[in-house]
């Protein structure tokens, strides 16, 4: 469902956490590097590099310890992408060094890069090999160990190589795809044939090991099998999207290949022109409501596919009429993009049918808040309904509601009409987020460093830098703040009990200082939000009676007679109603684009904030959320906030002072560091 947006009352007395990333996997670019261990036994690199895999949790296709051979997809943050790869290969030379061959595609560096710190503890020190020719020949070598055909292998031996695919740790069949392992084998078999006999006939510097002729390696065919749900998953994703604004996000599936997408009227409401759709990494929308059903929470909006090099139409189920649309204990699947979207988009889940009655399916595949609007498809691969809720009764048994698909047929059919007479929705790709997170660990070694370096002051930045006008207070959040808030929390909380170790000649562990980068595990937008909030003034009749309660009371306290105020509470009301923001940068002239915007429903929380400060509110408006690339705000020219609102009047222009403008670039330094070295470490090949 889509997110309720009731975090603004934290506004005023506390900072608002932002949400993490993942790289997507990409066959583009693969990296191979060549690692010098001097003076470091073979053996023990190799089982040191075993341990790691096996205390990853990593999934290990082929893996030799005796022979230093390892093929193996990585993780990140507890998530198997697909595609995501890494093989090595250990070796040891005439001089007794060791050499580590590392190849994987670009969105494993940052797990590659943590293996060779893991090594670096444990005493083995890296150098960076230039040696092309010695990198080629490694590359034949490995692709050439690929290409040949696994024998069985023991399960003793399973045990102390690959991990056990019974373990709970272990990905199901639904959320990896044997099918990317084979294609990287495919393709790098098919490498071998393009090597030529007198590059393959050259003697290497390298030492040749002994084989172990008891060890063998397993099919993957063996103990690997998709399930039927993972195909039908596969067939139908890149028609499954992500339908969000700045204040919330649902999911939703393409219907039509004129670009008509179904999802949930809740998902849509009240967001207007904010609208937008994601079918993948650097594949966002601008989307436009066309129809809507309320009652049956059905909405269709529309996106121009121009641009859109592949997408999947899904099938709707019509069933014969002499079958019902679905059965009691029918296998069902949810897709959809639950809780944090940048961290789990596009998930699967499986259940059955449980009740259906109504129009109203209720089943068990798991569905969380952001899976509104996907689709509930049956293993025939037809969409037989729009996942659209979740009881609200604790004591629910895992049952999910999803409107049967039958009752969006009006919806849809008014929708496809419609369409004919209007004008298409631009077909430009709109800006994506970010797809490196500005991590808690940034953070924290950032907070460490302000600590002894004379930058105290900056760690004290924990809140919102608010530029207060007449009709609107103007919020500008980033990722760093909530993490200052945090850590000196945390700081102050552990103050005492480290004066009482300090004096026993005790220290306070490791572990209590670092425990604070656990308190948010997702991905960190590396944006800034900016958040409007209409600001509520008092009423012309409180005025009059607040004047009045001044002049009795000063009256009273001259003549020295009690004062009994004629009101406990006043009236308040908002004089404006926002309707959009503008960024400009005056001194060149130029308009910033916005990354993400929408509007969301001043909450009960907020008035119920204004009723504690005896103020009475009855009365309704929005705030805005905007979210903007930080480097709009690197320079020394004059910008200002250009504020709409919804009485068509000329928009209020707002300064933003120079050292908020400062304050944004030093928070955001660390994580364009971060991006320098990544950036940098992949060009020379680490």
């Amino acid at each position: 469902m889509l997110k309720k947006f009731n975090k603004y009352f934290f506004i005023f007395i506390s900072v608002f956490l932002m949400l993490f990333m993942s790289t997507a996997p990409s066959f583009a670019k693969e990296v191979n590097n060549l690692y010098i261990y001097r003076g470091r036994d073979a053996n023990t690199v190799s089982n040191l590099i075993n341990q790691h895999i096996i205390k990853k949790k990593y999934y290990t296709y082929k893996a030799d310890v005796n022979q230093g051979f390892f093929y193996f997809q990585p993780k990140y943050m507890g998530i198997y992408s697909d595609g995501d790869f890494m093989i090595i290969s250990v070796e040891k030379t005439e001089s007794n060094d060791t050499l580590v061959f590392i190849r994987c595609n670009d969105g494993s560096i940052v797990m590659q890069n943590i293996l060779l710190k893991f090594l670096e503890k444990n005493n083995c020190r890296k150098e960076i090999s230039k040696d092309k020719d010695l990198i080629d020949k490694f590359s034949v070598k490995v692709t050439e160990k690929l290409a040949i055909k696994p024998q069985n292998i023991s399960t003793e031996e399973v045990k102390t190589t690959i991990p056990d695919t019974q373990n709970n740790n272990q990905p199901t069949t639904t959320n990896k795809i044997p099918v990317a392992a084979q294609n990287i084998t495919n393709k790098l078999s098919s490498e071998v044939s393009v090597v030529s006999t007198k590059e393959k006939n050259k003697t290497p510097s390298i030492s040749p090991k002994l084989t172990n002729k008891n060890i063998t390696e397993p099919k993957s065919s063996d103990f690997r099998e998709i399930s039927k749900a993972g195909v039908i998953f596969n067939n139908l994703n890149r028609g499954i999207v992500i339908v969000y604004s700045s204040v919330g996000h649902g999911s939703g599936f393409l219907v039509d290949k004129s670009g008509l997408v179904l999802t949930n009227y809740h998902v849509v409401r009240e967001q207007g022109d904010d609208l937008k759709v994601r079918f993948g990494k650097g594949e966002v929308l601008q989307a436009k409501v066309v129809s809507i059903d309320p009652v049956n929470d059905v909405a269709v909006i529309w996106v121009n596919l121009d641009k859109i090099q592949n997408y999947t139409v899904l099938p709707l189920f019509n069933p014969p009429s002499s079958e019902p649309l679905v059965y009691v204990g029918e296998s069902v699947i949810a897709i959809g993009s639950p809780l944090n979207w940048e961290d789990y988009e596009k998930t699967l889940t499986q259940g059955v049918v449980g009740k259906f009655e109504n129009g109203v399916i209720m089943h068990d595949a798991s569905v969380n808040h952001g899976n509104s609007g996907g689709p509930l498809v049956n293993f025939g691969g037809y969409v037989v309904g729009i996942n659209s809720f979740v009881p609200s009764n604790e004591d629910n048994n895992g049952l999910s509601g999803a409107i049967a698909i039958n009752r969006a047929f009006p919806t849809f059919d008014k929708a496809f009409f419609a369409i004919q007479s209007m004008n298409k929705p631009s077909p430009e790709i709109l800006p994506d987020i970010p797809s490196v997170s500005y991590s808690y660990e940034i953070m924290k070694n950032e907070y460490s460093k302000n600590r002894f370096n004379g930058n105290a002051d900056i760690n004290k930045r924990g809140a919102p830098y608010v530029i207060n006008s007449w009709n609107y207070d103007i919020f500008l959040v980033t990722p760093t703040q909530a993490y200052r808030k945090l850590a000196q929390e945390e700081d102050e909380t552990l103050a005492k009990h480290k004066k009482r170790l300090d004096k026993a000649g005790r220290t306070v562990s490791p572990e209590e200082y670092t425990s604070k980068t656990l308190a948010e595990i997702g991905y960190k937008k590396p944006l800034v939000e900016v958040m409007i909030m209409p600001k509520p003034q008092m009423t012309p009749g409180s005025m009059v009676l607040g004047v009045l309660d001044f002049t009795v009371g000063i009256l009273a306290a001259t003549s020295g007679g009690p004062y009994y105020p004629t009101r406990s509470t006043y009236q308040y009301e908002y004089k404006k109603d926002f309707d959009k923001l503008v960024l400009s940068n005056n001194t060149k002239n130029i308009t910033c684009k916005h990354i993400n915007s929408g509007k969301a429903p001043i909450t009960n929380d907020i008035l119920e904030y204004y009723k504690s400060q005896n103020i009475e509110m009855k009365d309704k408006s929005y705030i805005g959320v905007y979210e903007f690339d930080p480097k709009d705000f690197y320079n020394i020219d004059e910008m200002n906030f250009q504020i709409y609102s919804m009485d068509g009047k000329p928009p209020k222009f707002i300064k933003i002072p120079q050292d908020f403008k400062n304050y944004i670039v030093e928070d955001f330094m660390p994580y364009w560091k971060y991006i320098e070295n990544l950036n940098k470490n992949s060009n020379n090949g680490i």
